[in-house]
């Protein structure tokens, strides 16, 4: 028998067989034990050469899968001449509480269902608490407590409660991005499609000093309905590192380079989709159609007219209740959005000259001495250091001949960061208003303040037994802990010690925290 060494190569070759329908993972066929296994850590070699000596053909046999509470590794064997045992079909509800995290906004409304016969808002007050398959409860996030929660698309109440007059003009004029960036084709659902839900959220973007900006609205599809292999493959999608940006401002101090923002609007929409996706028409939409076919008819640009105009005569062709909405551009929610907007992003700026750092791949540069640029990409917030105000300009030009920006100027707040120059040296970060809001959420403004993060020699201990208390722990973890990478690391020690009790906490780590 042949020696094992301990650090010796441990690969088996087995052969590719497609791709697991309930999780990102391999179907992988395995010859000599007659058997499928489905696994993630996987190695594909295109031009195997040994795949015509097997005895056996990989499409002579029947592969089983499991339901995907077994993701991670799933093993089958399957016997020659043995009756292979049948699985009965499952699917599983998704919970849209636990969908929501899937969208990064702060503000969510839901959608009503177009099966929803009385068209009615539910009261969940009135009904009991709903609860995962381990029997945790099922609570509404305490974030979404704070904003507006009006349904969008139910138009009767809209009519009859609170003051949805001030997010028509919002909503509006979302509908028109989307018109005029071809976001979707109206067309009739294939019978072996499903089409994905859809939601509207409602924000409210706010100044530095907390004076109301803007309003937005934002159509989001329910992406957690997406199967995988079918409706994507890969999601991931960086962002610039806050160490990286951090870095960014010290330079920029360090060099006397003058820092501008720029804001992609509706950044997700620029990504091309490679899948077929169907997402159900957002409820109104014709009545939003009619109001920009009248506005745009008076302008001299009929780009966006004719497109609205064919948009609603597909509306009208047919069974309007059998239309949907046929996805040509990245939408947000889609898994996939992020990763779609950022290579064509990635591209365009690698277009006009940009290199980008080896180790962090979302910090970009141009030119040399006085002509450099340095460029942070957060998702849709762009950041420009350069001394050059000429470059600066013609960067900006070169972005927006592709994207539609918006231009803020000078880099003043940013990421719930606000940035001051002080000096022609100095830059200051701070997330004052962050942490105004965090007392004001978790109602400590009149608490009393501490000399140190947390006292010298804490021990806490893990519980062995019991239950946790209804706080939102965890919640504030999140929260202390974005702060802490951002702004504050001299409470880094402290949050990341109490991070350990995020699955165990009692009352005295809850007081710890606070």
């Amino acid at each position: 028998m042949a020696s094992v060494v301990r650090l010796g190569n441990r690969f088996h070759e087995w052969i590719f067989a497609g791709y697991s329908e309930f999780s990102k993972a391999y179907r992988i066929w395995v010859p000599n034990l007659n058997r499928i296994e489905i696994s993630r850590d996987v190695r594909i070699l295109e031009n195997f050469p040994n795949l015509d000596n097997t005895n056996e053909r990989v499409d002579s046999f029947d592969l089983i899968e499991y339901p995907y509470e077994w993701e991670d590794r799933i093993s089958t064997t399957i016997q020659k001449g043995e009756e292979i045992p049948t699985i009965p079909e499952e699917n599983p509800t998704i919970q849209e509480d636990d969908a929501i995290s899937t969208i990064q906004e702060e503000e969510v409304i839901d959608a009503n269902e177009e099966n929803n016969e009385d068209n009615e808002l539910v009261d969940e007050s009135t009904h009991p608490p709903r609860t995962t398959r381990s029997g945790r409860e099922i609570k509404t996030p305490t974030w979404m407590l704070d904003y507006d929660m009006s349904c969008l698309c139910d138009e009767k109440f809209l009519e009859t409660e609170g003051n949805p007059e001030i997010w028509e003009e919002a909503i509006k004029a979302e509908i028109r991005a989307h018109v005029k960036n071809g976001t979707w084709e109206i067309t009739k659902l294939p019978p072996d499609r499903n089409a994905v839900g859809y939601r509207m959220i409602l924000k409210e973007k706010l100044n530095p000093d907390g004076t109301l900006e803007r309003r937005k609205a934002r159509l989001v599809a329910q992406g957690f309905s997406q199967r995988p292999g079918l409706d994507y493959s890969e999601t991931y999608s960086p962002v610039v590192k806050m160490k990286s940006l951090r870095l960014l401002i010290g330079i920029a101090a360090e060099q006397n380079l003058k820092l501008n923002q720029l804001d992609v609007t509706t950044a997700y929409l620029n990504g091309t989709l490679d899948e077929e996706i169907y997402m159900k028409k957002p409820q109104g939409l014709e009545k939003y159609l009619q109001q920009i076919l009248k506005e745009e008819s008076k302008n001299a640009d009929k780009t966006i007219y004719q497109k609205t105009k064919r948009m609603l005569r597909d509306l009208h062709e047919g069974n309007q209740t059998e239309k949907v909405c046929a996805l040509k551009k990245s939408l947000y929610g889609l898994k996939q959005a992020g990763r779609q907007w950022y290579k064509k992003l990635d591209a365009r700026l690698k277009e006009i000259g940009f290199i980008s750092s080896c180790s962090e791949p979302c910090l970009y540069i141009r030119g040399e001495g006085e002509d450099k640029i340095l460029l942070a990409v957060y998702v849709d917030d762009l950041i420009i250091a350069s001394s050059n105000e000429k470059e600066t300009e013609k960067l900006k030009k070169d972005i927006t001949e592709v994207f539609e920006m918006r231009d803020i100027g000078e880099l003043k707040y940013c990421l719930g960061i606000e940035f001051c120059r002080r000096g022609k040296n100095v830059i200051a970060m701070s997330q004052e208003k962050y942490v105004d809001k965090l007392l004001e959420k978790f109602k400590l403004e009149n608490a009393k303040t501490a000399k140190t993060p947390m006292e010298a020699n804490l021990q806490l201990t893990k519980p062995s037994e019991g239950n946790s208390p209804a706080v939102p722990y965890q919640n504030l973890i999140g929260s202390l802990m974005y702060l802490a990478t951002a702004t504050r690391p001299d409470i880094m020690y402290s949050v990341s010690y109490l991070s350990q009790f995020n699955s165990c906490y009692r009352n005295e780590h809850w007081a710890h925290n606070l």
